[in-house]
């Protein structure tokens, strides 16, 4: 059997769709044959990343979901995030074995490695709805005060997922997240935003008092105070530019002391 960069790489090569369905099918087929069959950890990743690309590219290998679901529980570092990355693409909110990852998403939010916190996180945003978020809520919010600078990002990203799917599961959180937004770390700050971003929207008088903030931070970005790693062909920081401009058109509409703080 073909290796995996060398199945992608036909796939890509394909000059019809016509093309690409005649090798992803028989690709399916194989992978059904395969998952009834005792793989190694290492044959049953490959297995898995197959799955994704076949999912993605229009067809059904559900047989394998519950064996990506499955691999979420190893302890093995790489077998859970690929475990967790193939539930996040193949399963959906309000799918049936979404249920089964609950209790393991929980026990990952609350690992002393960092590596599996972010493993979770990624994850959820994808499969949690309405009824599974409130086994979640607690230990996502408590990972706003993670040492890690990625964890914290993360978790603010998870935040505003919750709050599209139900804007009244965050208003508790207020001063956490203006919290936040003065994080160290720049990246942690403009995840912050989309979420402000959209509660700013939502309630405009309620987040006036921020005009300050998000003002002393666009000046320190247009003075190329954040790292280079921000910059995009030397315009600094331009997508948090953007965001930080839309917080303060909604915060400054018809309300000129507003205005004028800007």
């Amino acid at each position: 059997q073909r290796s995996v960069p060398c199945f992608s790489k036909n796939i890509g090569e394909c000059k019809s769709k016509q093309e690409e369905d005649k090798i992803l099918t028989t690709e399916v087929s194989t992978l059904k044959q395969r998952f009834t069959e005792t793989l190694s950890p290492k044959k049953l990743k490959e297995a898995l990343v197959r799955m994704m690309y076949a999912e993605m590219l229009g067809h059904d290998a559900s047989f394998g979901h519950i064996h990506a679901v499955n691999m979420t529980q190893q302890t093995n570092l790489l077998s859970k995030r690929v475990g967790y990355l193939a539930s996040a693409i193949c399963l959906h909110v309000g799918h049936e074995l979404t249920t089964l990852l609950v209790n393991t998403m929980r026990r990952d939010l609350n690992s002393s490695n960092h590596v599996e916190v972010c493993a979770s996180l990624i994850a959820i945003p994808k499969l949690v709805g309405l009824e599974t978020m409130p086994a979640l809520f607690d230990s996502v919010v408590a990972l706003l005060e993670h040492q890690q600078e990625v964890v914290r990002k993360k978790a603010v990203m998870v935040l505003h997922r919750f709050y599209a799917v139900q804007p009244a599961s965050v208003a508790g959180l207020s001063e956490k997240l203006r919290r936040v937004l003065c994080d160290k770390d720049p990246a942690v700050m403009g995840a912050s935003l989309c979420i402000l971003h959209d509660m700013a929207e939502a309630d405009p008088a309620g987040h006036k008092d921020l005009v300050p903030s998000f003002v002393s931070i666009l000046k320190q970005i247009t003075e190329h105070r954040l790292p280079s790693s921000f910059d995009y062909h030397r315009m600094p920081a331009p997508w948090i530019q953007i965001k930080l401009l839309k917080v303060l058109a909604i915060l400054g509409a018809s309300d000129q002391r507003a205005s004028e703080g800007m």
